[in-house]
């Protein structure tokens, strides 16, 4: 009988600290590092890692901070990662290309079925040094671009996360007959717009963004730009803007919400990202249905039931990437805020229950112990 391995998926916090812990002056809190490696290998748990955790690890701090992380990492006996088709550490865009090419392989599957095959199939297991390479300092040279992703994630929180402007409820039936706006009237309800999240991003959002006004303002111009290129038709506008994502004609219902199309449409536009420059065309990607995949209901469930924080960070999108490790890893550590969107979305969405494993929050890594019992 083939033992399955049991994976622990720590948050990125907990990775840090005990990294941090590894590397400590002091002997004995070197010593509870070292426990808990014993321990893991004693209960046969093995860590698993991502990409989000690495770029986590190479985004901040020092050069010396990084790369004692790295020599850390690299000195592990056993750890399992999600790894790309080349076996190099992947993340969130890894589990969800595979789970959609499980489905186009096999229509009919479901979350279970999709969560085994990609299981199998995704997860591999080595040393450190497997999953970082002979030379872990290269990872250094991608401290920049890592460090620019977080700046992104910033903004990106920022503005996907404000309810400034939330009309998610309206039926789509209000939007067809409704009014385009143009001219001064487009450009004053433009401005107003630009204030409006530019007090919210202020007030609310990440504190190292740079501006908020430039910020409100870049993101308001693009929307003008594309209301430009859109006919001034309300019906056409809408079948247009939604056709953009990858929402076809037949698709938008008049009884349908505006944010379940929406819903759609950010789910067809994720899944012409992950197979760009592949050998599917988009008719495959249509018969992809989102009740199929893991990653996209638990991201799903986050979006919907996470608490908001007074702040929005840019951790929130890491934070959401590796609570999609909770249908794979026997168990996953999440925040506090993670757990509570998982238990809020568990009397929602029953299959959030079923389709994931144990998940859990600890204030430190070597309290973990205590709770895997």
């Amino acid at each position: 009988m083939v033992c399955r391995p049991q994976f622990l998926a720590l948050d990125s916090s907990h990775l840090r600290q005990w990294i941090s812990d590894w590397s400590s002056p002091r002997t004995n809190v070197r010593r509870t590092a070292a426990d808990f490696e014993a321990w893991l290998e004693d209960q046969g748990l093995i860590p698993l890692v991502t990409l989000h955790h690495l770029e986590e690890l190479c985004g901040h701090g020092s050069e010396a901070t990084v790369r004692r992380g790295l020599d850390c990492l690299a000195r592990l006996k056993m750890v399992a990662w999600v790894a790309d088709e080349g076996g190099c550490p992947g993340g969130v865009t890894t589990l969800g290309r595979a789970e959609a090419e499980c489905i186009l392989r096999s229509p009919e599957a479901d979350l279970f079925s999709v969560r085994d095959a990609v299981w199998a199939k995704v997860l591999r297991c080595g040393t450190g040094l497997d999953l970082l390479g002979e030379e872990p300092d290269l990872w250094l040279a991608l401290k920049p671009l890592f460090e620019a992703r977080g700046e992104s994630s910033r903004d990106l929180v920022a503005l996907a996360y404000t309810d400034v402007v939330d009309i998610s409820a309206r039926p789509m039936s209000d939007l067809l007959g409704g009014r385009v706006r143009t001219g001064a009237d487009l450009h004053r309800s433009l401005e107003l717009l630009a204030g409006s999240f530019a007090v919210d991003i202020a007030l609310r959002g990440d504190e190292r963004i740079k501006s908020a006004r430039n910020l409100a303002d870049d993101f308001v111009d693009e929307v003008r730009k594309l209301g430009e290129a859109l006919p001034a038709n309300p019906t056409e506008f809408v079948k247009q803007s939604l056709a953009l994502q990858g929402v076809l004609p037949e698709e938008i219902r008049p009884d349908a919400t505006v944010g379940e199309m929406l819903d759609l449409g950010l789910f067809r536009s994720q899944l012409k990202v992950l197979f760009e420059g592949s050998e599917y065309a988009f008719e495959d990607l249509t018969r992809i249905r989102s009740s199929q995949m893991p990653t996209w209901l638990i991201q799903t469930a986050m979006r919907r039931f996470t608490p908001q924080p007074k702040r929005r960070s840019g951790s929130e999108v890491n934070d959401t990437y590796l609570a999609c490790l909770a249908p794979y890893a026997d168990l996953t550590l999440v925040d506090k805020r993670v757990r509570e969107g998982f238990r809020r979305a568990a009397d929602k969405m029953p299959e959030i229950a079923k389709i994931t494993r144990r998940v859990e929050r600890a204030p430190r890594y070597d309290r973990i112990p205590g709770l895997a019992h």
